[in-house]
């Protein structure tokens, strides 16, 4: 299957197995089954994950080069994702971007750092109060009842 395919597209050096994954799922003579369970996970510790900008970079390189995700349905689709990562560039796939800022904004960070901080210990605070015992309490209860209730029962 491998050599048929043409393997794995070695002038990309980060997202090679997604360019592969592709040609397999679209290749029409392979059949792909859904197992419901974990056959294999992804390493976090690779080089693709500390490396996602580059990643990225290959990842959308590839999807622009491959003839299914051409078509309008899907260029729709992906042009969504891609104004997602514009407008929020901090979230979702953009994520890549806060070690880029943090290094660019210190002061803000070391802010960040100890609003954090304070939110943390006024976090604690409460929790340690007795309303908040209480509240924990009554949640407990309602809990209980909701359960009961559930099983058709009465306390």
């Amino acid at each position: 299957m491998l050599l048929e395919l043409g393997g794995f597209d070695q002038s990309y050096r980060w997202a090679a197995d997604y360019g592969l994954f592709l040609a397999i799922a679209t290749a029409g003579s392979y059949k792909i089954y859904h197992l419901p369970r974990i056959v294999a996970t992804y390493n976090q510790d690779g080089r693709s994950f500390w490396q996602a900008q580059q990643y990225m970079t290959e990842f959308l390189q590839i999807q622009e080069r491959h003839p299914l995700l051409q078509q309008p349905e899907w260029r729709d689709c992906r042009l969504q994702v891609y104004m997602e990562i514009l407008a929020h560039p901090r979230g979702r796939l953009g994520l890549w971007r806060l070690g880029d800022l943090a290094a660019e904004m210190p002061q803000e960070v070391g802010e960040l750092r100890v609003r954090l901080g304070a939110a943390e210990q006024r976090i604690a605070t409460m929790e340690s109060s007795k309303f908040w015992q209480l509240r924990e309490r009554v949640q407990g209860w309602k809990s209980r009842w909701r359960t009961w209730r559930n099983l058709g029962r009465t306390p």
